[in-house]
């Protein structure tokens, strides 16, 4: 039976690593910023993570983006991470390092409960 170790193997890591729930629930992602701020002024960030309900999620990991291009190439860089109180709420801070117009983006990857989001 040349095909029965990998059958093997394959229900070994499924006992390990059982699936993800079969269906996760949406959340809601709200972020909020000053709309304006001088360089050297520390800017605080905040989002707010809920469930369908509007129900706050805890200790659940917040992104928080902006986009930058270099060359040819481009993408988002992390600003800064930061858990959610039990209010559902993430806060960073960052420090206005040049002048002109900032875009910040909050994201939620997801977990096996909720499906993931960004604003």
């Amino acid at each position: 039976m040349r095909g029965a170790p990998a059958i093997l193997l394959a229900l070994a890591l499924s006992a390990m690593f059982p699936a993800p729930a079969a269906a996760a629930d949406p959340v809601a992602l709200t972020i909020s910023a000053p709309a304006a701020a001088a360089i050297g002024d520390r800017v605080a960030v905040e989002a707010r993570l809920t469930d369908a309900r509007g129900a706050p999620i805890p200790a659940a990991t917040i992104l928080f983006v902006t986009p930058l291009a270099f060359l040819n190439g481009g993408g988002d860089v992390v600003m800064a991470d930061a858990r959610t109180s039990k209010d559902g709420i993430a806060k960073a801070e960052y420090e206005v390092r040049s002048s002109g117009r900032l875009t910040v983006r909050a994201g939620f990857r997801g977990d096996p409960h909720y499906l993931a989001a960004e604003a």
